[in-house]
């Protein structure tokens, strides 16, 4: 849930920003002609806005998987409180399998994130 929170209010933000940076001439160029906001919206800011907001998504998506594995360690769950178990046991192999089983975690999520990227772009 913390997560979640963080994740929307950083995305929320950037989100935002993208909208308001926006080139204003089609939006003005589809007022003039009388578009509503809602066709302003749909013709002229999201499709300019639409690179920003897809790289914010898969940032927001790879920092929240990282920061699963942080919060894990301080005791809210998952493969991160697995990791501190083991490693206050001292049982080396469980330890060094929850790090490779993170480390391979993490490379999925870089080449699934830059595959998306290179579809999107």
């Amino acid at each position: 849930m913390t997560i979640l929170v963080d994740t929307v209010g950083f995305g929320g933000r950037f989100f935002a920003e993208a909208f308001e940076d926006a080139d204003k001439e089609p939006q003005e160029a589809l007022q003039a002609i009388g578009a509503g906001r809602f066709s302003v919206l749909l013709g002229a800011i999201l499709p300019d806005a639409m690179p920003s907001l897809i790289t914010t998504s898969v940032f927001a998506l790879e920092k929240a998987v990282r920061s699963s594995v942080v919060l894990g360690l301080v005791g809210a769950g998952g493969i991160g409180e697995e990791l501190k178990v083991a490693f206050d046991l001292f049982q080396y192999r469980d330890t060094s399998t929850i790090i490779l089983a993170i480390f391979a975690l993490a490379l999925g999520m870089e080449w699934l994130t830059d595959r998306l990227r290179k579809r999107l772009q």
